[in-house]
């Protein structure tokens, strides 16, 4: 005779109640009781295959085509009988076990609801995404979820409101609509929305540089001493996103969202419980840390005015620290500035909107606009000629540097303007294969290449340049 699945699995389970000591036998005495019911799926026409167990207990069923099963005797008691299936919600019954008496039981299996899908504000490159809602089930079993229709690799934690995955690296910055499928043509995909963020792998300050490797550890180079000693690296630090540096401190974004501080002199520390970061950026004292929720941490000296939030101040979407005050781009297109009431930094153009990106120098503040123009305002505006900007038309990154500005286009050659007492902004020639801008660096200008090499012009102390070879990872743009 030939056995059927469902016969090779019930004659498995009937050895196995053999074999369980404690399995009741007819001759043991106890007064027991039996556990017999019907499981059914939801819109099926066959109930085979569905797997019981009853919680605490070495028992096991799997229903005929009918969705009969037997759990066999039990002890008197009051038991949970779970019922599961793939691509049917989890069934659940409390039933009291009576001696001498067969118990009944009776379970539907639904189809799971649709999911409801909560996505935060801000995300960033190979970051940690936090997706909170409903019905996701409490194992992922055949869902999937894609981000700008890329497919997330990386799954961190699953229950069945919560949900935490790794934003692919290969996505380009901007606004994507994230999609969560079932695998159930019954069960529509839940969408929502989140703006993901460029990493920031390339950072300078005055004489010295941090970056990002490609095995997401970190890496610092140039002038360090007793009062500025950066290259002493937190043990334990990896799994970084972006690199920031202040006048005497390291910065790193860890990719759960954590942020690590670090150097000289009694650096100002973290709060505690900083979570959920997803940019940073830091000028001389001040730190600036933003939010998944669009909110801003400014960290420094208490006496700082930069340090000292606008009350109120959220939506944002980049932050960009200066020596006296602190500049953030919202995302309806407009720009918040504060701190230290000098070089006119604190008034921003009237009628400045549709700003799509920010930067600073030391003494200028800058905005580009979506049309590929831009704002130029402060003490340096005038005094280096910064306001006299070129097309900035097709401009994908831009970041300041002591007195100039550098700006990077979609097809990798450079722009610089400002002043160039060093040749800062004169890129090399043939440059074409940019990936990011860095910032800050005193007298010379640098620009990460497609290949994760450094290029740089302007001051040429071999003090104060990256090291031969150094290779850092490259964010997608």
């Amino acid at each position: 005779m030939r056995l059927t699945r469902t016969s090779w699995l019930w004659a498995i389970l009937l050895a196995l109640s053999a074999c369980n000591p404690d399995s009741p036998t007819p001759d043991s005495g106890a007064q027991l009781g039996r556990m017999t019911g019907q499981a059914l799926l939801e819109g099926a026409a066959s109930h085979e295959g569905i797997f019981l167990t009853i919680s605490g207990t070495e028992h096991r069923a799997i229903t005929d085509a009918a969705g009969h099963f037997d759990l066999g005797s039990l002890a008197p008691g009051t038991y949970t009988v779970v019922a599961r299936k793939d691509l049917y919600a989890e069934a659940l019954q409390s039933v009291e076990v009576r001696a001498n008496q067969q118990h009944q039981v009776g379970l539907m299996l639904n189809r799971p609801a649709a999911p409801v899908l909560t996505a935060p504000a801000l995300a960033v490159q190979r970051g940690h995404l936090r997706l909170t809602g409903a019905h996701f089930g409490h194992e992922r079993r055949t869902t999937r979820v894609s981000i700008g229709g890329v497919d997330v690799e990386e799954y961190l934690a699953w229950s069945d409101t919560e949900v935490v995955v790794r934003v692919p690296g290969s996505l380009t910055p901007g606004m994507h609509e994230v999609v969560m499928t079932t695998g159930l043509g019954q069960s529509p995909a839940a969408t929502a929305s989140v703006r993901v963020l460029r990493q920031r792998t390339l950072a300078y300050a005055a004489d010295w540089g941090i970056g990002v490797l490609p095995d997401n550890t970190v890496t610092v180079w140039g002038s360090a001493d007793a009062q500025n000693d950066v290259t002493s690296i937190p043990a334990g630090l990896s799994d970084v996103v972006s690199v920031a540096s202040g006048l005497s401190f390291a910065v790193a974004l860890q990719a759960d969202g954590t942020v690590v501080k670090w150097g000289g002199p009694d650096p100002i520390p973290v709060p505690a419980g900083l979570s959920d970061v997803v940019d940073i950026s830091a000028y001389h004292v001040l730190l600036l840390a933003l939010k998944r929720d669009g909110t801003v941490v400014a960290i420094g000296p208490e006496e700082a005015e930069e340090t000292h939030v606008p009350e109120g101040l959220q939506d944002v979407v980049a932050v960009s620290a200066g020596a006296f005050h602190a500049m953030a781009l919202k995302a309806d297109g407009t720009v918040t500035v504060w701190g230290q009431d000098t070089l006119d930094l604190l008034a921003i153009p009237a009628g400045l909107e549709n700003v799509v990106a920010i930067a600073n120098t030391s003494s200028s503040g800058l905005a580009l606009r979506a049309d590929g123009t831009a704002a130029v305002w402060g003490f340096g505006a005038a005094y280096y000629d910064l306001a006299l900007t070129p097309d900035l038309g097709d401009v994908v990154d831009i970041a300041g540097g002591e007195h100039h500005y550098v700006a990077l286009r979609s097809n990798g050659t450079i722009v610089a303007w400002g002043n160039s007492a060093y040749g800062q902004t004169t890129p090399p020639a043939g440059l074409t294969d940019g990936a990011a801008v860095a910032g800050q660096a005193f007298n010379k200008s640098l620009v990460l290449r497609q290949n994760g090499t450094i290029a740089s012009w302007g001051d040429s102390s071999p003090s104060k340049l990256p090291p031969p070879g150094l290779v850092l990872r490259v964010p997608a743009r």
